[in-house]
């Protein structure tokens, strides 16, 4: 589905795999202020997120063959700031809570108000956008040295790196949160596409996330998508 022209408010995603329901709140909400791409399925929602991160994601728990709570889980590590607004059919407490576990922000039970889901929009996008604001404020939580082979973390320790470490964050870091594939991170590295390639970025990947978490302490800022690659998945400032 094309996305809707610019219009300056908020940019969602929704993700929705019934056709006539999706065409609806697309619609509805570009008619309201919003630029909107919609979705019907998993490949496409994170082909979209890709290309450009969203400020807010209205999403069907019920995803065709997708599990949207997945999709929230993953949603939320790898862009903590992106509002989620999940829509479904059920109702129940349990089902309730395991949405809001899994990382929605507001959860909304179908036939959903469009005008109800626009307010939750503005209301969303207004609280993320005074967080942003505060956060600019700070500076990056992790800085990569590309010439003395350096990570250093949030609490200014740092690790060395290795020369395969240095080039997989050097690949990794130019754009933060957008996921790479294994093909690009190997190529990037100078490998071959081969299996054994992407089997050695695998292993480079494992040990960093290794060493980050035993030598400083700290979550290892790399992320995975699935079928997609690695990411990293917080802000860094590079010095090379």
């Amino acid at each position: 589905m094309k996305e809707h022209p610019e219009k300056g408010g908020a940019f969602v995603i929704v993700a929705e795999d019934e056709h006539d329901l999706l065409v609806e709140v697309v619609s509805y909400l570009s008619d309201h202020g919003m630029t909107v791409r919609g979705v019907s399925d998993g490949p496409d929602f994170w082909l979209c997120f890709g290309e450009r991160e969203p400020d807010i994601v209205v999403l069907d728990l019920g995803l065709g063959t997708e599990d949207g709570s997945n999709i929230a889980a993953a949603v939320r590590q790898r862009a903590p700031g992106v509002g989620i607004i999940m829509t479904t059919a059920r109702s129940a407490v349990d089902d309730r809570i395991g949405g809001y576990e899994a990382g929605a922000d507001i959860y909304l039970v179908k036939p959903v108000d469009l005008g109800e889901l626009s307010a939750a929009i503005r209301a969303l996008y207004r609280r993320h956008a005074e967080t942003d604001a505060s956060d600019n404020t700070q500076a990056p939580e992790w800085e990569l040295d590309l010439l003395g082979w350096h990570l250093t973390g949030p609490d200014k320790r740092h690790i060395s790196l290795t020369r395969a470490e240095t080039q997989l964050l050097d690949c990794l870091t130019e754009a933060p949160g957008r996921p790479v594939s294994r093909f690009d991170i190997a190529r990037h590295m100078g490998k071959s596409n081969q299996l054994a390639s992407h089997r050695f970025v695998d292993q480079v990947v494992y040990r960093l996330r290794h060493k980050i978490e035993t030598e400083l302490d700290l979550e290892a800022p790399l992320g995975s998508a699935h079928n997609q690659g690695y990411f990293f998945a917080r802000s860094v400032l590079r010095k090379s």
